[in-house]
């Protein structure tokens, strides 16, 4: 097995979503090594980012729920899913406490584009970052996050700005 790229993020709680900056493709095995202080304590582990039910449209261009969410209930726990996508890790309580979470994969998982306001240098987004090779892009910021296919951000060079051309204004850049 291989290790995940990238360090994974401390988890915090809080109802709430948290990008890891790593992405699983279509129908890969993944196995989480989670710590035991969080097993069986309302955190999951989120495949997709795109949360709607179009079960109900009249017309369907595609599958009506394209996420699944697998809840951390061992310390080693083995997930996939048809579609793949961004992962996430995300809590239903508000008692969180900061633990860690290592993700230890059957094959790779590849490194999203991944920009986080306040925590990423702009540096390191154009040294290299924005290159990282995942199909989709990520920039979050406080109140948004914005999801791009990669080949749109690989020539951004201030991903700080998008936000403010938003109308998004408490956007943090670090140097």
């Amino acid at each position: 097995m291989q290790r995940g790229f990238g360090s994974v993020p401390t988890l915090q709680g809080g109802k709430m979503d948290k990008l890891n900056g790593l992405i699983s493709f279509s129908g890969m095995k993944t196995y989480i090594a989670v710590d035991s202080e969080i097993v069986g304590k309302s955190w999951q582990v989120q495949l997709g980012c795109q949360t709607d039910n179009i079960g109900g449209a009249n017309v369907l261009k595609r599958a009506p729920v394209v996420h699944e969410r697998f809840p951390l209930d061992a310390e080693m726990v083995k997930f996939c899913n048809l579609w793949g996508g961004l992962m996430l890790h995300n809590s239903t309580s508000r008692k969180g406490k900061g633990v860690g979470v290592e993700i230890v994969v059957e094959v790779a998982l590849v490194q999203a584009p991944y920009f986080k306001s306040g925590e990423t240098s702009v540096a390191d987004w154009v040294d290299r970052i924005r290159q990282a090779p995942a199909p989709w892009a990520e920039l979050e910021f406080e109140n948004i996050i914005m999801t791009f296919e990669s080949r749109f951000i690989r020539n951004l060079d201030c991903p700080d700005e998008v936000a403010k051309l938003l109308g998004y204004h408490n956007v943090e850049a670090i140097s």
